[in-house]
């Protein structure tokens, strides 16, 4: 495993950690809209972010000389090369795509039924679907990425 897929997967973690967390905060009464706007966005993001980063963990990466020379061209500042090499040199696989999908949408209905249990939450199918709906465009938004690299 590569340095940057090292990397990709701890903060695939620390998000997983996170949702987990914020689904063990209990509330003294129920939030009166669950569905807000707030909670789509919400929900959303998280699951963007962790589908991004278990997306990228799994890829394989061009991290070859030129491959830097020329994305240091591209930017016009070498310095930050590196934090922009993750995203545009990645080799993205279709079986990547079916894989971190399953495991976010596995993730979320688990997380759904942990939020069952904890006073003051209830379980959302809406919010699973949400979650995967981050999760998926977050894929998209990859796999569209690394297509326009390759122009």
């Amino acid at each position: 495993m590569e340095n940057y897929q090292k990397i990709c997967f701890i903060f695939a973690l620390l998000v997983a950690i996170f949702i987990f967390y914020s689904s063990s905060l209990s509330f003294k009464t129920a939030p009166k809209q669950a569905t807000s706007l707030n909670s789509i966005i919400f929900h959303f993001s998280v699951f963007f972010a962790f589908a991004s980063f278990l997306f990228l963990a799994q890829t394989e990466f061009n991290t070859s000389q030129q491959a830097a020379t020329s994305l240091s061209l591209r930017l016009k500042n070498p310095n930050h090369s590196k934090l922009w090499e993750i995203f545009i040199f990645a080799n993205l696989k279709g079986e990547n795509i079916f894989l971190v999908l399953l495991i976010s949408l596995i993730y979320a209905a688990f997380d759904e039924m942990h939020q069952y249990f904890v006073p003051g939450r209830f379980s959302d199918v809406f919010d699973v679907a949400t979650d995967f709906l981050g999760s998926l465009t977050s894929v998209i938004f990859l796999t569209i990425l690394n297509y326009f690299r390759r122009v």
